[in-house]
């Protein structure tokens, strides 16, 4: 398991939280974990998100199993 001090990596943005849930869902059921950032004054202001984007982050650990179950194939190092 990775350690807490792991780098994190951004492998996916959306418009919005709900499509951002789906994702982190199905990632987490692969044993991914996954933190979700967004700038959207803690949902008060969600028209923000098409402007800041609601992202998705990884460990750098499992960036690549990530990218592959989402379909965006290689990733560089």
């Amino acid at each position: 398991m990775a350690e807490e001090t792991d780098n994190w990596s951004m492998v996916a943005e959306f418009t919005n939280h709900p499509e951002a849930d789906l994702i982190k869902n199905l990632l987490e059921k692969h044993g991914i974990r996954v933190a979700i950032w967004s700038d959207d004054c803690g949902g008060l202001a969600v028209g923000q998100t098409f402007i800041q984007r609601v992202r998705l982050f990884v460990p750098d650990s499992d960036r690549q199993a990530a990218m592959d179950i989402l379909g965006k194939g290689s990733v560089d190092a």
